[in-house]
């Protein structure tokens, strides 16, 4: 498909998904709302910065790289494209800031970012699912353990699929099989990974998403939205999960406030008051994203330019 077909889909799509959302919302009601969450704005930007921390140190251990500014400018600047571009094209920002800026070829560029996806898919579904059980047994709903189940068997279906590629018997065509190359020569240069390496990245990685919960639960506390952490666990990582999926809304709009939304309402809470709520949550985590992605972006092209 082509890159400007998929962004003008992705933008009609968030277009769609809001305007059926968000017609019952009161929007000054939501004015009104807006105006007073500077504090969780400005935890925000702290929880990002932090973040991004974690993630330039794991970056940089995967990779063999020194941690600097340069390199956590251009995770804060692939972070944006990944959020901004439909479709996981945003992912290609790495490997090629990777190539540009520190001298890793392509094919490992690539290779050791499926790995990271992996362990980061891998660290996702066990927090998740370790939530839905505690969330199940609180709301007892059809609907949670349903979801909870599919990506139960999604799980065992990947590892599946991952043991198939490492036995290297099963033969596939066509595009699959680029694929499965390039997942065959990741699987290849983990098993050649120092072990110490390999332990640290994953220990980073799990330390990575264990501060993504929290600091977007103190977020949502701010916000004056009292929810258990295992609720927050369950519809993050849910959604996050669900974003693996190619087709997607350009920055999640629509999907992020509508999946945040049927789940609290399903839990009690009122629909319109939830809708905004969730709305400016999700602004909220967004501009700090967009902040640190246009100033990594800037450095990157003044590191460029001396």
């Amino acid at each position: 498909m082509n890159k400007s077909l998929k962004i003008i889909i992705s933008i009609l799509l968030a277009w769609v998904i809001s305007y059926f959302l968000f017609k019952r919302v009161d929007f000054p009601s939501l004015n009104e709302i807006l105006k007073s969450g500077y504090n969780a704005l400005t935890f925000s930007f702290i929880a990002f910065f932090f973040i991004k921390l974690i993630n330039t140190l794991r970056y940089s251990r995967l990779y063999e790289i020194e941690s600097s500014i340069k390199l956590y400018s251009l995770l804060s600047y692939s972070n944006l494209m990944l959020s901004i571009v439909p479709f996981r094209i945003g992912e290609l920002s790495y490997i090629h800031g990777l190539e540009k800026y520190f001298n890793k070829k392509y094919r490992e560029g690539t290779s050791k970012l499926i790995f990271l996806r992996f362990i980061d898919y891998i660290v996702v579904c066990i927090l998740f699912l370790l939530s839905s059980i505690h969330v199940y047994h609180t709301f007892g709903s059809g609907i949670i353990g349903l979801v909870s189940l599919f990506f139960i068997v999604s799980l065992i279906l990947f590892l599946g699929f991952i043991y198939l590629i490492t036995l290297n018997k099963t033969s596939f065509r066509g595009r699959l099989r680029k694929v499965v190359n390039v997942i065959h020569i990741g699987i290849n240069n983990i098993r050649k990974m120092p072990k110490k390496i390999l332990i640290s990245v994953v220990l980073l990685s799990l330390i990575y998403w264990i501060l993504r919960l929290v600091f977007g639960y103190i977020v949502l506390i701010l916000l004056g939205i009292n929810v258990s952490i295992f609720v927050v666990a369950f519809i993050s990582f849910f959604l996050l999960l669900g974003g693996i999926t190619p087709i997607r809304p350009i920055l999640g709009f629509g999907l992020f406030e509508g999946g945040w939304t049927y789940f609290l309402v399903l839990m009690g809470y009122n629909y319109e008051k939830t809708l905004s709520l969730i709305f400016q949550y999700h602004l909220i985590l967004l501009i700090p994203s967009i902040v640190f992605g246009i100033m990594g972006y800037c450095y990157m092209k003044l590191y460029k330019k001396y």
